[in-house]
């Protein structure tokens, strides 16, 4: 069987590096958070430390996933290998193998790219020697080094690019067993794309326009109360009875719990919603959980605009 494995060293180490860097940005937003009087830059530090928390995840399984990744031949299926992630194509798809220095550039990127790792999906161009021209193609990348040691797979509808450390063995032992008459081997599946990028929700603009605006009138409740804390009296209002007189106060720092139940509304219509949306194909239920959220933010900033507005002599 003919296997091999790309670069994984420099790749991993680098992936590394991001996520120790990550983690530091993490505690010196901590030591900002618990040290400093709360501002509007207080809400500017959390939100960088909520951003990195999955950010540091993402690093972290795309970056383990280049632990366990080969390229190999079973039958007449090549087999790229990346984490948790297989790919099928068919030798008999295989169209054409280009290699550098055939190969002139990478264009429009849309992925992982750091030094030893390129995952995603581009357009690679190749150098028609004898014509003078240059041919582009389509491609999902699953390669480990620069543009000057990739393996352009030519296939239909997509083609591949790989950076086995062998690269011209390799391509060699490809063509010889296209060469041979190997027994068709049944695809258990085949996946040809990073399906996550192609799902129709990052091309629905309402689906995008209702999640944006719920987390966008969160955000903006939580910089208000940040930026408006200082100027607070020791004890606001906090609620009202049924006849709309002030019957509980507090400290200003309980007025953060408005926009706390709205962020966790966010989340639990978002969750929902995209069950809905993506998991069973039902659109209009998907657009009504994230309306919902939507919703709950005005809800949170008309309850706020009524304590402040109480708590105004």
């Amino acid at each position: 069987m003919l296997e091999s494995r790309p670069s994984r060293t420099p790749g991993i180490r680098f992936g590394y590096l991001i996520i120790v860097g990550l983690i530091v940005l993490d505690i010196g937003l901590l030591v900002l958070l618990f040290n400093e009087p709360l501002t509007l830059f207080s809400f500017l530090w959390g939100c960088l430390l909520l951003a990195s928390i999955p950010a540091v995840a993402f690093v972290a399984f795309w970056t383990s996933a280049l632990g366990n990744t080969r390229y190999y031949v079973e039958g007449d299926l090549l087999i790229i290998r990346w984490g948790g992630l297989q790919y099928l194509l068919q030798l008999s798809q295989i169209e054409g193998l280009v290699a550098v220095p055939v190969l002139q550039r990478v264009r429009r990127f849309r992925g992982l790219r750091w030094p030893g790792y390129l995952v995603g999906e581009g357009e690679v161009v190749v150098a028609q020697v004898q014509a003078d021209t240059a041919v582009s193609y389509e491609a999902v990348f699953f390669a480990t080094r620069s543009h000057d040691s990739l393996l352009l797979l030519v296939s239909q509808p997509i083609s591949f690019v790989v950076s086995p450390v062998d690269l011209e063995n390799f391509r060699d032992c490809i063509v010889a067993l296209q060469a041979t008459e190997i027994a068709q081997t049944e695809m258990m599946s085949v996946t040809t794309r990073l399906n996550f990028l192609h799902w129709p929700l990052w091309r629905d603009k309402l689906a995008l326009g209702l999640m944006g605006a719920a987390v966008g009138l969160n955000g903006l409740l939580f910089a208000l109360l940040a930026g408006l804390y200082g100027r607070f009296p020791a004890e606001v209002p906090l609620h009202f009875n049924r006849l709309g007189m002030v019957d509980r106060i507090g400290s200003p720092a309980n007025l953060f719990i408005l926009p706390t139940i709205g962020f966790l509304a966010w989340l639990t219509n978002l969750f929902f919603g995209g069950i809905f949306y993506h998991g069973r194909g039902e659109r209009m239920t998907g657009y009504v959980a994230w309306g919902t959220a939507v919703l709950v933010q005005l809800a949170t900033w008309v309850a706020l605009g009524h304590l402040l507005a109480a708590g105004t002599p």
